[in-house]
Order: structure tokens, then C-alpha cells, then sequence
């Protein structure tokens, strides 16, 4: 049927429409998706774009941080712009939301620019119009302030892997308390604790050149495990510890802690390393600095003085007031146990004590650290208080003969205070070895350990800037009037901007593998002798100047005991000595093969005899030999071979006490007893049978218990046996009446010219005459003579002749029931001249110079060297110069590959802001073929970048691998007091992205 023209038209009509519709919406369409293409074209465009600000963010903040690495080393908190200005926990989205306004004064006419500068502190405003705002914003987070989750790794030793579990309960704890100062309860710290410080953890790490083993590859892995613990903490409170924690910062290889721990007090500390990451002081948070502060113990070695008695000598004439014996002493060394930061709240509150300090200047070195410990926290508030430690330190203070009332209480407070420094300095002091005042702590890294538990007890060291490592995030963003943020991309990395090349062992400053080190007047501690093949130290060390060691002229005897670097020490015939039992306990000890050597006595600086080198008081050490020749019966001063003149002549030594002079800690400094082998028999007189080796002289130099030196110098014509059975001639008047050249016994009389009018004198310089400190050198020259009756002994110390309190006693009657007054209450006296110690068999506690029931037994406590004897009584000796007025150390650094020069630092004690002892530091920049590039000198100015170690700039020179920086250091000694210097570091900048992703 054929359709009609209407519906045909209408048929048309709709096909027409349904392709216009079908045109329509392919238009639309088209249209659409060519809106969405350029939609999503300048989408991907400005994703290019804010990832391209968000780089040049990453290069702004490199760049800045550079700069601030190239000129100083450490960091102000007041004065850092690139640290992020909200706590860490803010996401760098939300700083610039209207949840975080961007400056204090908006709607005040405040740019947008500055608006972003003060919300972000650091940024970027890369394109700025009416409509739209390109820039990028960074968080830089330096993550020495967070505890670094792979820190503690425990070195090995020539090839063997080290003991890693100790270091792991270290950092264990560490983080555990990190976690209860952000909120968690303790059953929550520990389960995180444990979750993330494996305690098993055991790499099998054997090649220090090899890098450092890791616990965790990043914080995402980190997130993982922390999201997958049944916490009951808050999200809040979770996300402040996270923020705390990283898995990169600066670790240290050059750290240590002591192993083989043992309790008694004669153990010598033996180390390894133990590379660990340090926290920045300057910017660290409350519950970072807190929980490394938090269970600090340690068990340093004291010396208890509590079981003293004395009693005036009440013998013989005395001027200048009484002269006191000691009738018992028993000083002995302990371990104590020392809970210095026990809990939370004592941990906090040192924490509160940096934070307020730093808010006024920065910690810039460890001077400036030690000073603060010293001078701002209390014994009694921040730190523990011990009364029945201060009693047996200085016992019985308040007796009118004891000097310094106070000292049991200033050598806890110091005691305290340096179980700190030892902590938190990575410079190790060995204080075994008697150092110099200047590098000496009570407490060293060997002392930080339980007493209980023998554990290790130390956390982590602190620097004073970033050692260089960084969390970056930048937020390249792209926004607009209308439509707000437009496009944002967020890069996170962890970015290292130096090397650090250090010299702080002594094996690092006796490094000759590159480049030898130049000595000058010093040298390294705490004993290098290349003679005898001794090798440096890994773990501890620093540079001192040598003491100066002279032979003057027409000496007697003079020691070899301290010499320079070049020459070989000897001791008085090749052995030290030292008695175990009485009789026949005398036994001969070797140098040793090493400082640490059990033996061994002999250090740089001269002999070292200490009551805390035996574990029985009785096993004194010290040097020995005769004081007469052979064959010779009581030697003029003439005599060939003599060590010690018998009737008049000088002595002279240098000596460096542990403890100052006003301890109640006994001094053996030297002794001698000359024994006549054929004493003269008076038939006249003698009531019993003539006895070798019964007459002679002897005398003893001595610091005692009340501070005072003390010389005392006496003729005996009776002692005692083995068995104390009395030998000798029983003289009733004077004494040494025996005519040498005529062999016959004269008439006891005066005008024949007789030695000994007075057998026994004594001469005591007062403590407050003396008042030495310890680990100070004090020159001390005593003479004597008996050819003059009239003549005392008379003692000089450090140049200036002393006013002595003087005992005589003589053979007026009455003052002694004859004839103890020649009678020496000891058993079988030897022939000998002993340096740094001596050893008495007693008889009579009654009578004598010492009345002790038991045998005496002292240590020098101190160090002796430059001993020398003379035959004539006021022999003019060199004095003041203990070291030699010019010292100086020279070492390289050779740059590894090509990068730029930041800053170089040291830690010398004590600085120069001190006016005294200081050093100076000069560096030269060579390049490969030895012409030198550049020089560069420590400022003089203390406001200065540079001074005193806080980081001398070097201009930001540029340097290719091979290049050397040569560094000298002077050393300026004020008087007989020393600078140390303690570690030497370079700072070079080379950029390394230790992990780099895009977030967003």
C-alpha cells in the first residue's frame, strides 16, 4: 500500500531529526570530550608544573641548608628560618589552611607572600597575579632531633661481627621511654618498643668499610608494623611518637661502649665501637631529650677515707703547732652505684633546664656544654644527692684539723656532673691513666653500667647541629582566586648535604696511612712509645703537650721515665716492683707490652702508681733500686755509683696527684733507706750483739690525710728482724760515731764532727700552704744536711721556699727513754731508693714515725717523672717548666671525591673564652699536587663564626678528590696548665638523596 506524501514527510522529518540528534550529541559529545582533553591536558600541566615547584623547593632548601652548613657548625633555635614552625605531627597541608592562620597579623594588610613565609618559614613564590598564586612551601625536619631507629650497631672487631645484642636493649630502652614521654602507658611503650628494637637483632656485619646493616629500610616499613599493633593509645599521642623517630640520620662509627664489665675497681675498661646516632640539643624536643636522659646509671670507682685516726706525734720538740700521725688508714677503692637520672620527672626536669638555656644562646661546643652542666643544675634537684657517699668521701668534716670542709660534697656534685659528659660527649677520656686536669672526668664511658646488673646503662650522645641529614617535604601548589588550590604535588625525601671526616682516636691522630702527622713538643695520649712498638688506641685519645724531660749536670741519679716521642722510657733496672706478702714478697714487673697491660705503670707523662690499679691494697706498685752501692758503708756524698747522697744534697721531681691535696688519700711520693752492711760495734755501750744491716738512714716524702706534705729524714742505729727480734748497737747519747777513715769508734761528741746531732727531723707544709688540685703538675724540691745541725730540711714547691711546721727530736733528756730515739720500727729494713709508692713492715705502733698496728703500704696516688738527685743541699734546679713554651700537632685530611669545603671544628679544653690554656687553629688547603689553594685562621673574635671549634668556615671552596686540608693546632699553656685537644672534624658538602618518593 502506497503511503502518503504526509507520511512520508513525517517519516523524513523524524530520520532528519534523529540525525541531527545523533549529529547533536556527537557534537556534544566532541565537545565534551574536547573540554575534558584540555581539562585534563592543563591538569597534567599543572601537575608538571607543582612538581616542578615542588623540586624547586627541594633545591631551595638544599641550597639554604648549604649555606648555613658552610658557615657555621651548629644551630640556634632562635635563629634557624628554614625549621618547620608547628609541631612535626602537622601535615605541611594543613599549615596552610585556614586551620593554621598563615601569619599572626591577618587582615591586616599582610601579603600573601609573607603570609606563606611566616606559616612555612621557608618558601617560594614562583608566580603571583590577580587570580592565581603558584608557589612551594617546605617542611624541613632535621632528624637528629628524632631517635634514629638504626642507630646502635655494634662494630666489628678484625673481622668478627660485634656483640649486637647489648646495643640493642640499649636502644630498646631508649624508645621505650620515648614512647611513655608521648603518652603511652608502659604496657603500650613496651610492646611498641619491642616491635620496633628487635632485641635478637644479629646482622652478620664484618667490614667497617661496608655500610652500616639496617634494622629498617624507610618509615613506610616503620607504619606498617606500628598500624598493625593492638595499641590502645591515642591517634594524637601516636602521631607525636611517630614524628620522633626516623631511619636516617648522621650515625657516628667512631662511638664506643666498654665490654668485659667488671665490678672491681682495679679492671682496666677495654671498649668497642659501637656506632650511634647523636641528638641535636639545640632543637631536639622535650620527649626526645628526655628520653635519653631517662635511666642514666653509672658505677665510678671512689676512694673511701671513712676509717681514719689520727693522733699527734707528741715526740720531740715541734714549732709552728703540733705535727698529727696517722695511726690507721684505710682508703680504699669502690665501685658505688651512682641512679644519677632514675625516672621520668628527674629526666624531664634537666630536659626543662636545656630547653630554657638554649631559648637564650645556643650550646656551641662541648666547653659551652660542660659549663652548663656545671653551672645550671643542682645537685639536690636535678641530680641525686648521697649523703653517705659524701661522709666516706671526706669523713669527719667538721674535725678542726681537716682542710676544706666541703670536699666530700664537691666531689660527688662532679662525680654527677661528669657522668653526664661521659654520656653525651662521643669523645672517650680514659681517666685510668691519670690525665691532665683539663681532659680528666670522674666518670668515663668504662664507668656506665649497673653495679647490680653489670649491663651497660649509657643512651646516645648529643651534637650541636644536624651532622648534616634532613626530612624534606616540599608542596609545589597551584591556586587560584576563584577556584582555590588548582594543583598540588608533595615530595618527601631524605636528603644527606655533607661528609664528616673525623680524627678524634688516637689511632686517627697517629694515622700515617695518607698523610703523617707532625708532632711538635706533643703527643698523643694515653701512651704512644715507638720504641717499644706500642700501638695507638682505637676508642680513645687526644693530643697534649710533652712534657719537657732534662738532664741536668752533675745529677746523682735521674730518671727516664717520661721522654719525648722519639726516645725510649727505662725504669731503674728494667723493673718496677711491687710486695704481695712480708717477707720474700718483693716481685719484678715489666714495662708491659701496652698501656692497658695489667704490669704496666710507665704512661707519657712519667710513672703512674694508684690505689685503684691492685685489687688488694697490699700489691703496691712502684720503682725500686738501691740507694747505696754495693760494698759501700755509708757513702760520702762522693761516693762513686751513690743514687742518693747520705749526709746533705738535693731532690727534685715533678708530681701530678689523682686527687686533690686536701683528700684524706694518703701520697707515698718517694722514700729511701741507705743500710751500713757492717754498723760500728761500741762495746762500751752495747747491750746487744753487733747485727748487720742494723744502722742507716731514712727518709719518706709524703702527702698525708690532712692535706699537708710532709719530709722527714732520721738515723737509726736499732731495728728489728724478720721475727722482730731487736738488732743493732745500743747507743745511750749521739749517734753515728763511727770514724770512716780510721776505722775505730770515737767518743760520742759534737766537736769529732758527728753527722747526726739530730737523728730525726720533720718538716710538714700545711694544707692550706699546699692546696693543690688534682691532674695538676707541681714541682717539688726538698735538701737536707747534717753536717750543719743548724740547717733544716727545707722544701720548695713550684719556686717558692715553704714555711714549714718543724719537729726535731733530739737527744736531750728526757725527751725520749733512751735509746728509742735512733731505734726504727720496721723489719728487716732494705737498701733502697723507691719512686711512686712505698712498703714498711711495722713492729712498733707506738713509737716511730708511723704508728700503724699493721704494715704500711702506700701508692703515690699520682704520677712522678723528671726525678733527679744531687750531692749538695740547695742545688739550683730549672723550675716553671713543665712543658715547653711552643707546641703544636699537624694532620691531614684527604678529600675522597670532588665536593665543596664547609667547616672545621675541634673540641680542645679548656676554651678560650676561659682566658687561659687554649688552642689556636690555622688550615691550609692543598691540591693534588701539593700547591697550596687556600688558608684559612681561627678567629680571634668571640662573636665570630669559628671561634673556639663552633666551626671555621672555609668559604665554600671547592675541592677535587686528592686535595688535603692541613690543619695545625698550637697548643698555648698558661703556667704549668695545658690545653687537651680532643677531636678534630671536617665538614665537606656533597648532596646524597638517601630516599626520595612522590606522595601526591
Amino acid at each position: 500500500m502506497l503511503l502518503s506524501s504526509k507520511k512520508h514527510k513525517a517519516i523524513a522529518l523524524m530520520t532528519t531529526i534523529g540525525v541531527l540528534l545523533v549529529l547533536s550529541t556527537t557534537g556534544v559529545t566532541f565537545v565534551r570530550l574536547s573540554i575534558m582533553e584540555r581539562q585534563s591536558s592543563q591538569n597534567y600541566t599543572d601537575k608538571v608544573a607543582t612538581r616542578l615547584y615542588a623540586f624547586a623547593g627541594l633545591d631551595h632548601a638544599i641550597a639554604v641548608l648549604i649555606e648555613e652548613a658552610s658557615e657555621k657548625g651548629f644551630n640556634d633555635i632562635q635563629d634557624v628560618p628554614w625549621r618547620f614552625p608547628h609541631d612535626e605531627s602537622v601535615d605541611i597541608r594543613e599549615a596552610m589552611s585556614e586551620n593554621f592562620p598563615l601569619d599572626p597579623g591577618q587582615g591586616t594588610g599582610v601579603s600573601i607572600e609573607e603570609g606563606i613565609a611566616l606559616a612555612i618559614r621557608y618558601s617560594g613564590l614562583l608566580k603571583e597575579s590577580d587570580f592565581t598564586l603558584d608557589s612551594y612551601s617546605l617542611k624541613i625536619i632535621d632528624t637528629s632531633t628524632q631517635i634514629n631507629l638504626n642507630s646502635h650497631i655494634a662494630l666489628p672487631q678484625s673481622g668478627v661481627p660485634g656483640n649486637q645484642q647489648p646495643s640493642n636493649v640499649t636502644l630498646n630502652r631508649i624508645v621505650r621511654n620515648l614512647a611513655v614521654n608521648c603518652g603511652f602507658s608502659g604496657v603500650d611503650a613496651t610492646t611498641i618498643a619491642d616491635a620496633l628494637i628487635d632485641v635478637n637483632f644479629a646482622p652478620f656485619y664484618t667490614d667497617i668499610t661496608q655500610p652500616l646493616p639496617r634494622r629498617w629500610q624507610s618509615m613506610e616499613d616503620v607504619l606498617s608494623v606500628i598500624n598493625s599493633l593492638p595499641l590502645s593509645v591515642s591517634t594524637v599521642d601516636e602521631q607525636r611518637f611517630i614524628n620522633r623517630i626516623t631511619t636516617d640520620s648522621w650515625v657516628d662509627d667512631r662511638t664506643s661502649r666498654a665490654i668485659n664489665i667488671n665490678p672491681n675497681t682495679d679492671a682496666i675498661p677495654t671498649f668497642v665501637g659501637e656506632a650511634r646516632s647523636p641528638i641535636n640539643i639545640n632543637l631536639a624536643s622535650r620527649e626526645v631529650l628526655s628520653s635519653v636522659l631517662q635511666g642514666l646509671q653509672a658505677a665510678p670507682v671512689i676512694i673511701d677515707n671513712s676509717a681514719i685516726v689520727r693522733q699527734s706525734s707528741n715526740e720531740g720538740s715541734v714549732s709552728s703547732g703540733d705535727i698529727f700521725d696517722e695511726t690507721n688508714i684505710e682508703s680504699l677503692p669502690v665501685r658505688i652505684t651512682l641512679n644519677l637520672i632514675p625516672d621520668k620527672a628527674a629526666a624531664d626536669a634537666i630536659a626543662d633546664q636545656i630547653i630554657s638555656f638554649r631559648a637564650l644562646r645556643p650550646f656551641k661546643n662541648w666547653n659551652g656544654l660542660y659549663k652548663f652542666i656545671d653551672g645550671q643544675l643542682t645537685v639536690g634537684v636535678e641530680l641525686p644527692l648521697d649523703a653517705d657517699i659524701i661522709e666516706r668521701l671526706h669523713p669527719n668534716p667538721t674535725s678542726p684539723e681537716i682542710t676544706d670542709q666541703n670536699l666530700g660534697t664537691t666531689i660527688w656534685e662532679q662525680i654527677c656532673r661528669d657522668a653526664l659528659k661521659a654520656n653525651f660527649n662521643p669523645n672517650n677520656v680514659d681517666n685510668r691513666f691519670n690525665p691532665n686536669n683539663n681532659a680528666f672526668l670522674r666518670v668515663t664511658k668504662g664507668d656506665l653500667f649497673s653495679n647490680t646488673t653489670l649491663q651497660g646503662s649509657h643512651t646516645t650522645e648529643f651534637s650541636f647541629s644536624s651532622m648534616g641529614v634532613y626530612e624534606i617535604t616540599s608542596l609545589g601548589q597551584m591556586a587560584h582566586a576563584n577556584l582555590g588550590i588548582v594543583a598540588q604535588t608533595i615530595i618527601e625525601s631524605n636528603v644527606s648535604i655533607m661528609e664528616i671526616l673525623q680524627h678524634t682516636t688516637q689511632r686517627d691522630f697517629e694515622d700515617t696511612t695518607l698523610v703523617s702527622p707532625s708532632f711538635s713538643n706533643t703527643t698523643s695520649f694515653p701512651a704512644v712509645i715507638k720504641n717499644l712498638n706500642w700501638q695507638p688506641e682505637e676508642h680513645v685519645g687526644r693530643i697534649e703537650p710533652e712534657v719537657r724531660s732534662t738532664t741536668p749536670a752533675g745529677a746523682l741519679f735521674t730518671s727516664n721515665f717520661a721522654v719525648s716521642r722519639a726516645g725510649t722510657p727505662t725504669l731503674p733496672n728494667s723493673s718496677s716492683q711491687r710486695f704481695l706478702t712480708f717477707p720474700g714478697g718483693l716481685q719484678d714487673m715489666s714495662i708491659g707490652t701496652n698501656i692497658r697491660d695489667p704490669q704496666n705503670n710507665i704512661v707519657n707523662d712519667g710513672i703512674f702508681s694508684d690505689i685503684r690499679q691492685v685489687s688488694d691494697p697490699a700489691q703496691l706498685r712502684y720503682h725500686s733500686v738501691p740507694a747505696m752501692p754495693a760494698g759501700v758503708v755509708r757513702g760520702e756524698n762522693t761516693t762513686a755509683g751513690a743514687q742518693i747522697s747520705y749526709y746533705q744534697g738535693t731532690m727534685e721531681f715533678w708530681v701530678k696527684l689523682t686527687e686533690s691535696s686536701n683528700t684524706q688519700l694518703g701520697s707515698a711520693l718517694v722514700s729511701a733507706t741507705f743500710i751500713n752492711p757492717n754498723p760500728p760495734y761500741n762495746p762500751e755501750e752495747g747491750d746487744l750483739t753487733n747485727q748487720a744491716n742494723s744502722e742507716g738512714v731514712q727518709f719518706y716524702i709524703f702527702k698525708n690525710t690532712l692535706g699537708e706534705l710532709r719530709f722527714s729524714r732520721l738515723y737509726f742505729c736499732i731495728t728489728f728482724d724478720e721475727s722482730q727480734n731487736p738488732i743493732g748497737t745500743h747507743f745511750t747519747t749521739n749517734a753515728d760515731g763511727w770514724d770512716i777513715p780510721n776505722d775505730v769508734w770515737q767518743p760520742q761528741r759534737l766537736a769529732n764532727g758527728f753527722r747526726f746531732p739530730i737523728p730525726r727531723q720533720d718538716v710538714v707544709v700545711r694544707a692550706n700552704d699546699l692546696n693543690w688540685e688534682a691532674h695538676t703538675w707541681h714541682h717539688i724540691v726538698v735538701s737536707w744536711s747534717n753536717i750543719n745541725p743548724d740547717t733544716p730540711l727545707q722544701i720548695t714547691i713550684d719556686g717558692e721556699e715553704k714555711e714549714t711546721a718543724i719537729q726535731n727530736i733530739d737527744f736531750t733528756p728526757g725527751n725520749l727513754d733512751d735509746p728509742e730515739f735512733c731505734l726504727l720500727n720496721e723489719r728487716a729494713p732494705r737498701d733502697c731508693f723507691n719512686i711512686g709508692g712505698f712498703f714498711r713492715p711495722q713492729v712498733d705502733a707506738a713509737r716511730g714515725l708511723f704508728k700503724f698496728a699493721n704494715n704500711v703500704h702506700f701508692s703515690a696516688n699520682g704520677t712522678i717523672s723528671n726525678i733527679r738527685t744531687f750531692a749538695n743541699p740547695g742545688t739550683v734546679v730549672e723550675l716553671n717548666n713543665r712543658f715547653e713554651n711552643t707546641a703544636s700537632f699537624t694532620h691531614t685530611f684527604v678529600i675522597p671525591r670532588k665536593s665543596s669545603l664547609g667547616t672545621l671544628h675541634w673540641s680542645s679544653y679548656p676554651d678560650k673564652s676561659d682566658n687561659g690554656a687554649s688552642v689556636n687553629v690555622t688550615t691550609t688547603i692543598k691540591n693534588a699536587a701539593g700547591n697550596t689553594v687556600a688558608n684559612f685562621t681561627e678567629p680571634t673574635d668571640i662573636d665570630t663564626a669559628g671561634f673556639d671549634g663552633d666551626g671555621l668556615p672555609m668559604d665554600s671552596t671547592n675541592v677535587e678528590e686528592g686535595f688535603q686540608v692541613e690543619y695545625t693546632v698550637d697548643f698555648n699553656k698558661s703556667g704549668n696548665d695545658v690545653p687537651v685537644l680532643d677531636d678534630v672534624q671536617l665538614r665537606i658538602i656533597r648532596v646524597a638523596f638517601l630516599e626520595i618518593k612522590e606522595v601526591l
